[in-house]
């Protein structure tokens, strides 16, 4: 299957003892899951947030703690990004900030 997994089998047996993600195979199974499957590879996501946050860095208290709240957001690979959700909020703090 399009090298993106490795397998071995029990010793006298057809059955699998372990299959195994090829770890130097990662990136281009993400561009695979992107094209092919519709599916938005987390690491494209957090590119995304990366890039957004660049741009509100430094833009006031609030902004600086929400940022430093999606950065853990980003760490913690069980919570789901939303990066234009978090975006708006950062344009909304940004906005009031300036108030």
């Amino acid at each position: 299957m399009l090298g993106f997994i490795s397998s071995s089998k029990l010793k006298f047996s057809d059955d699998y003892q372990k299959v195994y993600l090829v770890e130097t195979e990662i990136k281009e199974l993400e561009e695979y899951a992107a094209k092919e499957l519709d599916i938005t590879p987390r690491s494209f996501v957090v590119d995304e947030l990366q890039e957004i946050i660049k741009d509100y860095k430094g833009k006031g208290n609030i902004v600086d703690f929400c940022i430093n709240e999606v950065e853990n957001m980003i760490q913690n690979s069980f919570i789901p990004l939303d990066p234009t959700k978090e975006e708006d909020i950062l344009k909304a703090l940004s906005f009031f900030g300036k108030q």
